[in-house]
């Protein structure tokens, strides 16, 4: 698996040699696949989807083998794969260089954090790697605050930009790794469970190569299960003030409260109390400073609207209206999730379920580093289908870098297009449909073989 990662991506791009790529800019009418297909596109194409599938494979069969090598072993081939990891350049969609526009309009300029739009400042030297310039940091408070130094240090150093932020992603990625060897009641299964998480080639790329922020909304959802009533809702609250899809870790908090994880007496309800207070508290102090009304949330909103990939955007795409699709998919994410907490029993189990609704359903742009909170609760809580479906999801949106790719083949104009829209989407999410198909079928099977017997 690293040898994959190191050939695909760090030698085409080394972290010390990289350089980040600027928007691409669609120029003229699509290609048509028939009449101006470049092939050596369509290669390359190819060639990275294989790349970012491939590794795959071998983390499957590290998942089986994980309990049978000594703990010596492991964290020094964890430790070797993060290596590989951390040099990567990030590229291939990586928001790294966002964060840095959004932190120096804060930290050099003294823009608002989380209303200063990037094209206020467009002599600014990061501004020229921004694909959305009129769209305010759709991130909150506690990520201002987390990336100010990492401006103010980094200054206009590619490199120590980059050293700033994987830094910050290594602290979220070693707190995730810590918490899951230490996780209480799995220390038979936490050389899996390790394994799950932090050889994860979809947690590896995401957070040690890319960058992504989402390292701390597992970091935080981690914590939410680990303090339970003694600071839990206050972790998950933290979460969604760094970005707003860890506050899809609340419900999962407030089910372990309701279902007994807390003492029923009126004292044992105190530290809950307590926790949600101080949850609740945080929010407040963290957004004062920067509270302009209601509209300080609106960048929040403006990032669910984009069309990419999901559901929603594979039905926008075939030529469903917008609002009617997303009320629809509203409609659905509630019944979900109503299903979810009403089934699952399990407070960890029920918030990946809660997690993969919201962020499916409720947004039209899923990107793979979307799952990485997800894998991280997987990683913990125990049902292996649950696993497998977190797996096939990793994959799938993997996979999907790739169609990316394509505009290589198609011609710039392609990405945004509805072609890309439906492509994307079905290779998101074709794994995760056969891993559900093929589980029901299971269960169907199992139905019917007992059906004589209980007769």
């Amino acid at each position: 698996m690293g040898l994959i990662l190191g050939v695909a991506f760090v030698v085409p791009q080394p972290l010390w040699n990289g350089q980040p790529a600027r928007p691409v800019a669609a120029t003229g009418p699509p290609v048509e696949l028939a009449a101006g297909l470049d092939w050596l596109g369509l290669a390359i194409a190819l060639v990275y989807a294989l790349a970012w599938t491939l590794p795959f494979r071998p983390y499957a069969l590290a998942l089986e083998l994980a309990r049978t090598v000594s703990t010596r072993t492991l964290l020094v081939l964890t430790a070797a794969l993060a290596t590989v990891a951390l040099l990567i350049f990030p590229g291939f969609g990586s928001d790294l260089f966002v964060y840095v526009d959004y932190a120096r309009l804060w930290a050099i300029y003294g823009e608002h954090p989380l209303l200063a739009a990037p094209i206020s400042q467009p002599a600014d030297w990061a501004f020229q790697f921004i694909w959305l310039p009129y769209q305010p940091s759709p991130y909150g408070p506690v990520w201002a605050v987390l990336t100010w130094p990492i401006a103010r240090l980094a200054g206009t150093s590619i490199g120590a930009n980059v050293a700033g932020y994987k830094l910050l992603a290594l602290a979220g990625y070693v707190a995730c790794g810590w918490l899951i060897w230490t996780w209480p009641n799995r220390q038979a299964q936490r050389a899996t469970a390790l394994v799950l998480f932090a050889w994860s080639p979809l947690v590896l790329f995401e957070t040690l190569a890319k960058g992504h922020n989402d390292v701390l909304i597992a970091l935080t959802a981690l914590l939410t299960f680990r303090l339970g009533s003694r600071g839990g809702l206050l972790a998950a609250v933290a979460g969604g003030l760094v970005k707003a899809t860890g506050l899809a870790v609340v419900p999962g908090a407030v089910l372990a409260l309701v279902r007994g994880r807390a003492p029923a007496t009126g004292r044992g309800w105190l530290a809950p109390g307590m926790s949600g207070l101080g949850a609740g508290a945080l929010a407040v102090a963290a957004y004062a400073p920067f509270w302009q009304g209601p509209s300080t949330l609106l960048p929040i909103l403006a990032q669910t609207s984009r069309v990419v990939w999901s559901p929603g955007s594979l039905l926008i795409a075939a030529g469903l209206d917008p609002g009617a699709t997303r009320v629809l998919l509203a409609v659905v994410w509630v019944a979900v999730s109503a299903i979810v907490v009403w089934r699952v029993h399990d407070p960890m189990v029920a918030t990946v379920g809660l997690m993969l609704a919201t962020l499916l359903l409720l947004t039209t742009a899923f990107f793979a580093h979307y799952l990485v909170p997800v894998v991280a609760v997987a990683a913990v809580s125990g049902p292996r289908r649950l696993q497998h479906l977190v797996l096939a999801l990793s994959i799938g949106s993997m996979g999907a870098y790739a169609v990316e790719l394509l505009n290589l083949a198609l011609g710039a104009h392609f990405i945004g297009s509805p072609g890309f829209q439906i492509l994307g989407s079905l290779v998101l999410l074709l794994p995760a449909t056969v891993v559900v198909g093929a589980g029901l079928r299971s269960r169907a099977s199992e139905t019917h073989s007992r059906g004589p017997a209980c007769r």
